[in-house]
């Protein structure tokens, strides 16, 4: 059906093809007519990591309900009650690093140190983002964080070439240690979500989003490659989510994504390092 879907390389207006995961006999690489990936959806992850990946995941919030058990039920009582969604258990926590709002040394005088520096206009500058920084949930929650990295080693090594241009950007951080879920950035923890049709502007090239649950649907929506992708627990798709508008249909049970990506911040850092490449208290760099 993908050979005849896209007729001159174009999808037909409002035309969706669904991919369940049991006919992908290991990964599926789908390329756009340049060659360039459109998306890769895998299956191939060791039974004995998908069979402990959901227990994993609840286990690193050391005993905590945190996973609603969505019904029909529950479902039409959202529908019925605008309230209703609003009062449920959700959580979106961000494990990441940045470098979008990074201090620019740009226009910043050569010999003096960045810490004797005044904004024009004497605005406040915060000096500690010269440098790419971790978020403050990676501390406030470094167990959890620390609980759900050991789960996420074996999928890098299932990503298509495209991925390596990610990898640059780990090795460069300013750190020994680089990335724990190299070869992104950022972890993204999704606890009962269905995501509203969305882009995501500032993500550097490729997101890769990892289904975790005991659940049915919640199908994951490409819109403009008309594909949606049926994730069970243990599948994930890789694609790019700065052009390409996302969402994920509802779902009966308990649900997670763990969504990996790389802020599309870091291309400075990658071109002169914020700038502060050439100067002189940043000669190290």
């Amino acid at each position: 059906q993908l050979s005849t879907f896209y007729p001159g390389g174009v999808k037909k207006a409002d035309s969706f093809l669904v991919i369940p995961m049991s006919i992908i006999p290991g990964a599926l690489d789908i390329r756009n007519s340049d060659g360039s990936l459109m998306a890769l959806i895998c299956t191939s992850m060791p039974s004995s990591m998908r069979s402990t990946l959901f227990s994993s995941l609840k286990s690193a919030f050391d005993g905590l309900d945190i996973f609603k058990n969505r019904t029909v039920t529950s479902i039409s009582e959202e529908s019925q009650d605008p309230q209703a969604e609003a009062n449920e258990p959700f959580s979106c926590t961000h494990f990441s690093h940045w470098n979008r709002y990074g201090l620019s040394g740009h226009t910043a005088p050569q010999g003096v140190h960045p810490h004797d520096l005044e904004a024009a206009g004497g605005r406040r500058t915060n000096l500690r983002q010269t440098l790419p920084y971790a978020s403050k949930e990676t501390f406030t929650h470094q167990q959890l964080y620390l609980n759900i990295q050991a789960n996420l080693g074996e999928i890098s090594r299932h990503l298509p070439d495209e991925y390596k241009v990610l990898v640059k950007l780990v090795d460069i951080l300013p750190n020994a240690e680089g990335s724990p879920v190299r070869p992104f950035l950022s972890l993204v923890v999704n606890i009962n979500v269905c995501t509203v049709a969305h882009r995501d502007a500032k993500d550097f090239e490729l997101c890769l989003v990892l289904a975790v649950g005991e659940f049915t649907g919640g199908g994951l929506v490409m819109r403009e490659q008309g594909l949606v992708a049926e994730l069970r627990n243990g599948d994930f798709a890789l694609f790019r989510s700065g052009e390409t508008t996302h969402f994920n249909l509802d779902y009966l049970g308990r649900r997670a994504s763990l969504v990996m990506h790389t802020d599309g911040g870091f291309k400075t850092w990658e071109q002169d390092r914020n700038g502060w490449k050439d100067h002189s208290h940043f000669t190290y760099l």
